[in-house]
């Protein structure tokens, strides 16, 4: 291709300027960068392609630094005000101009108990109860056992490395040995819960109704079924020394049944 001085000239500058954007390191300029000789010769057309193509590259891993940069700084500044200004975060999470608001104005409901025929409700009162109903069946509390699974969901939630062997331990039976081990080391000082049973009346027990409990743990543990007493605790404020910097230390006066979690650190 024939073209004038004057034209290369102008054509020089450009690529001069164009290539000192995309100065990082001597590598990548022997990559990217436009030759400066032999302008518009046929060589120098086929070799352009991959030097644009070098520095459109470039241009994403510039774009994707910034962008990830950008996020950091984003969740620095957020951990910033968490950390720092809790009045400016409890706000900011509670501005409910912040939130769209999901309306369901019509559902599909059974056409009557029983069928499988669908209608299109839309009547609001109806629309509200039908959702209601739905949801509480969605979170409904549910005692699921891993021997009524599926075996596709029973491999899903089979423990697995480190963790299968520690499980497998949990789920032993406690042994009057255990037991016995455990109740030796309570501190009979510790305060009583709901029950008013302490463990000085627990170490006093015979050994009749120790094996009545032991059964009775035993079965929690295999059906994973806990009483609600025994997940039930009194929590009572407790003034501080002047020493320290709290006005109040939290006392967990949880019922003495707490005996049967210890053999299970084994």
């Amino acid at each position: 291709m024939i073209t004038n001085e004057d034209a290369k000239s102008r054509w020089t500058r450009k690529i001069t300027k164009y290539n000192l954007d995309y100065v990082t390191s001597t590598e990548d300029n022997n990559k990217c960068n436009i030759a400066m000789y032999d302008i518009f010769l046929e060589d120098w057309f086929n070799a352009l392609k991959t030097k644009v193509n070098c520095h459109l590259r470039t241009d994403y891993k510039k774009h994707k630094a910034s962008e990830a940069k950008s996020i950091k700084d984003r969740i620095d500044k957020r951990v910033e005000i968490i950390r720092d200004d809790q009045t400016t975060w409890l706000s900011s999470i509670l501005d409910k101009n912040t939130h769209t608001n999901i309306v369901i104005d019509k559902v599909l409901v059974d056409e009557e108990p029983g069928v499988t025929t669908k209608r299109l409700a839309t009547n609001p009162g109806e629309v509200k109860k039908a959702v209601d109903n739905d949801f509480a069946n969605m979170f409904r509390k549910r005692n699921t056992q891993l021997n009524t699974l599926t075996p596709f969901w029973q491999h899903i939630y089979e423990p697995t490395g480190k963790f299968k062997k520690v499980m497998e331990v949990t789920t032993k039976n406690i042994t009057l040995k255990e037991w016995n081990n455990t109740v030796k080391d309570l501190n009979k000082k510790s305060a009583a819960g709901l029950s008013g049973i302490n463990y000085k009346i627990i170490q006093q027990l015979p050994e009749e109704l120790v094996l009545l409990l032991i059964r009775f743990g035993n079965l929690t543990i295999q059906t994973g079924l806990v009483p609600m007493a025994w997940k039930t605790s009194v929590i009572l404020p407790i003034p501080s020394p002047p020493t320290l910097n709290t006005t109040f230390g939290i006392l967990d006066l949880l019922l003495c049944w707490i005996v049967f979690r210890k053999p299970l650190q084994r």
